[in-house]
């Protein structure tokens, strides 16, 4: 009887706990939303890049051109779906919100010392209110539906490593190819060309960054610039190092290792005019 009674506190405690922890979760949680909506202009702010967009999401789902044209299809898509530059920001921003929540809470669950849960999953929330995230959530780009679906991608990723089941698998591949078609440079940001030589290096030739700065990125848009480096990675050592650079800066380019062990590598190009037909061979 008396273990009965005592296991039956025991319970009861560990519900109060419970329901305690997940009352500070949704605290935490209201107070982030908060904030988000305080910062949040309900304003669309339209760049250069935008009509880009809205040109491939004015194609039928059906034409090729839709999946391969100009942009990838995953922003012509929402942009198909939600009609209106009003509604499409407050859709950005939702969903931001609650992407950034379910990563943060995916991340606590993974801490053992579960006094510091909420800690780390307040300092996630907080981490995404800076500027460099927040920023995006008016603007009729790709960076807040990218930012969102990566926070998405990484929980899914840590979901289905902690428990591997067929729905988390399918929740990755669906998020990866969101992710990947909602910016040119989610696939290829730097790495452009990545061929194993020897079975111990990998070379990493090219590639593609924007520049900008966000306090005048509405008015000034990105600026492209395509790489010329080479750089080589030593999968024994675990470690980079520098190779002269191509004749050619190149982005998007195809590499291939020759029967003499030189490097050959061509195509590419820069992605807002007409690409290039420079090859190049040399010794790795």
């Amino acid at each position: 009887m008396l273990r009965e009674a005592g296991g039956r506190r025991l319970y009861a405690l560990s519900q109060v706990l419970r329901e305690s922890r997940l009352a500070l979760y949704a605290a935490i949680a209201a107070v982030y939303a908060l904030f988000r909506v305080g910062s949040f202009t309900n304003i669309p702010d339209r760049l250069t890049d935008t009509p880009t967009y809205e040109s491939v999401a004015h194609l039928a789902p059906w034409n090729w051109r839709f999946y391969a044209g100009e942009r990838g299809f995953t922003i012509p898509l929402f942009f198909k779906i939600v009609q209106s530059s009003e509604s499409r920001i407050v859709v950005q921003l939702a969903f931001s919100t609650v992407a950034w929540i379910v990563f943060a809470a995916v991340v606590a669950r993974c801490i053992q010392t579960s006094w510091f849960r909420p800690v780390v999953f307040a300092v996630i929330l907080a981490l995404s209110l800076t500027t460099e995230v927040i920023l995006w959530d008016t603007l009729l780009l790709s960076e807040s539906m990218t930012f969102a679906l990566l926070a998405l991608l990484l929980a899914a990723w840590i979901t289905l490593v902690r428990s591997p089941r067929p729905r988390w698998a399918a929740a990755v591949l669906v998020l990866s190819l969101l992710w990947v078609f909602a910016r040119d440079t989610n696939a290829y940001v730097l790495l452009v060309v990545g061929v194993l030589v020897g079975g111990t290096r990998v070379i990493v030739a090219g590639g593609l960054v924007e520049k900008y700065d966000p306090a005048t990125v509405q008015s000034t848009g990105y600026t492209f610039v395509l790489l010329d480096s080479v750089d080589v990675f030593d999968t024994a050592r675990g470690s980079w190092s520098s190779a002269p650079p191509m004749a050619v800066a190149r982005w998007l380019a195809t590499g291939s290792m020759l029967a003499d062990g030189r490097f050959l590598v061509c195509g590419g190009g820069n992605p807002l005019i007409a690409g290039n037909d420079a090859v190049e061979a040399y010794t790795a």
